[in-house]
């Protein structure tokens, strides 16, 4: 009997509670929300924004937010920054110092019980997936031309980064799930790291560029690097009228291909994919690969240069070759300036010089 009372009770109050809740979402409340172990949340559908132009001088900017994040980091009239988020992200900025950080709330997926009301139905459901409107945050920074950034530190798990016309001694981005865009950008050491996403590189100016790409490719233009490092998991390089004193690539699956190439010190490895380059090279190339073509197109005499080409299972051809290019396994003291050095396993090689 007290059993009946009870279970009597409780349906009672979620009946008024549904009503309330009904109530509350014909008026323009939530429709969804979520308990976890640190509390109640609201999905908010409509955005907080904050903008505030003619800040002190910005020296170095650090974004590190456990939330997904739209950044862009541009040339503008003045130091300002807009930005656009939800109540329940706690996306915060401090400006100390001249270090200009935003970070937001620590997010726990333990435990996490997610209410959806829609389309007249209700869902009860349990997900480490983070609410829909954490990754609709927006991050916009302007700094004024000739203004140049001791360091630009960008951490974020999910969305798009588009720097913009900037100059920054320090550039490092580590983004799980999005692009990177670089345009106009001089700087010192660029550093990025990307596990899923398209990296487009133009109009760069840099001592250093070490690239780390899990899912996606990389393309270059435009660029005048000393030092080009490089490691694509699966995705292609794409690289056009840019200049180096030193490339090191490697990629696991996928093609690399330059046009208007120009490097002192070129060292590529790949596991699966086809390498091309037409431009020329100062002092000396290594190329392994392991199943694809290697493919030469230089613009220097063949004169000027020493080969030394191999492959297990294809063809080797060189157009006006040097009268001491050797095939296969020979070895030969270097008496030239320039020297190419290619291995495929499985794959055509293929040089041409100019005529």
């Amino acid at each position: 009997m007290q059993r009946k009372k009870l279970i009597t009770l409780l349906c009672c109050i979620f009946t008024v509670g549904m009503i309330f809740v009904s109530i509350g979402i014909a008026t323009g409340a939530s429709t969804s929300f979520y308990i976890d172990s640190t509390g109640f949340y609201l999905m908010e559908q409509d955005p907080i924004t904050f903008e505030k132009d003619y800040l002190p001088r910005i020296e170095a900017i650090d974004i590190d937010t456990n939330g997904g994040c739209f950044v862009d980091i541009v040339e503008g009239s003045s130091f300002s920054i807009a930005y656009e988020g939800y109540k329940n992200n706690y996306l915060t900025h401090t400006l100390e110092d001249g270090v200009l950080t935003f970070t937001d709330k620590e997010i726990s997926s333990a435990n996490r019980l997610k209410f959806i009301f829609q389309s007249g139905s209700f869902s009860i459901s349990q997900s480490s997936m983070l609410p829909l409107n954490w990754s609709n945050n927006t991050i916009k920074i302007t700094i004024p031309k000739g203004s140049i950034l001791e360091s630009t530190n960008i951490k974020i798990p999910s969305g798009d980064i588009y720097l913009k016309d900037i100059s920054s001694n320090i550039v490092n981005v580590n983004n799980h799930y999005g692009d990177l865009a670089i345009d106009g950008l001089k700087g010192k050491t660029v550093t990025t790291t990307l596990q899923s996403g398209e990296l487009s590189i133009n109009n760069l100016t840099a001592d250093v560029v070490t690239t780390v790409s899990k899912y996606g490719n990389v393309d270059i233009t435009n660029a005048t690097v000393d030092k080009l490092e490089g490691d694509l998991q699966s995705g292609s390089g794409y690289i056009e009228n840019t200049t180096t004193n030193t490339t090191s690539l490697f990629f696991k699956y996928g093609d690399f291909i330059a046009n208007q190439f120009y490097v002192d010190t070129l060292q590529v490895e790949l596991q699966s994919g086809k390498f091309e380059m037409n431009g020329d090279l100062t002092s000396s190339a290594e190329i392994n690969n392991k199943y694809g073509d290697i493919i030469f197109g230089l613009e220097s005499q063949a004169t000027n240069f020493k080969t030394m080409l191999t492959t297990e299972y294809g063809d080797i051809h060189v157009d006006k070759p040097p009268s001491d290019t050797h095939m296969f396994s020979q070895t030969k003291e270097d008496t030239q300036s320039k020297l190419i050095t290619a291995h495929a396993n499985s794959g055509n090689i293929n040089i041409k010089f100019e005529q």
